[in-house]
């Protein structure tokens, strides 16, 4: 308040010292003062507004931030989901095939659904590791995957997928075409082998 009281008795001298230069009314110097006492007070809300929008802006970023950290396992949820549903049965067996070229008998065993499983382990007598472990020793040759379609409509028993591929030469003798058929069956919503229908050597 002495700042200001100074600045209008500073005003108020400036205007006497003018002695008879500029003549003003009282209602006239009222006005004045008026004018100069708004723009003063405009001036300091100008000064003071612009905090207002970076407040603004800093909490309407750490609301969305928070969203984001909030939301992001409901995200991540339904990706997992769609790439679930994005599977298909053709997949299932493009991955199998997949899994045998690379060596990964982890996941070519895991593709099998649970009731192959146990027939395998009830005809052969290996367990999941033992199965493993054998198929890691061998040497299997890599195959060329040159078609896979599907045979017929998926029903809940399952669908009928073919492989087309092309073995290479290897110690069996020479190379051949062949068409392995495949019952592909959902299991716990995801696509699992579940029979070999029938493998045709086609040359």
């Amino acid at each position: 308040m002495k700042q200001y009281s100074g600045e209008v008795n500073e005003f108020d001298r400036e205007f006497k010292s003018m002695n008879k230069k500029i003549s003003l009314t009282k209602v006239e110097q009222n006005h004045v003062f008026e004018q100069m006492n708004a723009r003063m007070g405009d001036g300091l809300r100008k000064q003071k507004n612009p905090l207002i929008p970076w407040k603004f802006m800093i909490a309407a970023s750490g609301a969305a931030l928070l969203f984001i950290i909030l939301a992001m396992p409901g995200l991540l949820s339904g990706v997992l989901v769609n790439s679930g549903k994005a599977m298909t049965a053709i997949q299932a067996v493009e991955k199998h095939y997949e899994a045998y070229n690379n060596r990964d008998y982890d996941a070519y065993y895991d593709l099998q659904s649970k009731r192959l499983m146990e027939t395998q382990e009830k005809q052969t007598g290996m367990t999941r590791e033992e199965f493993i472990k054998s198929w890691r020793g061998a040497n299997f040759p890599t195959v060329e995957v040159k078609k896979i379609q599907e045979l017929n409509t998926e029903t809940e028993e399952g669908t009928i997928v073919s492989a087309t591929v092309y073995v290479p030469i290897s110690t069996r003798g020479a190379a051949y075409t062949e068409v392995t058929t495949f019952k592909v069956i959902k299991e716990d919503g995801e696509w699992k082998i579940d029979e070999v229908v029938s493998v045709n050597r086609i040359n």
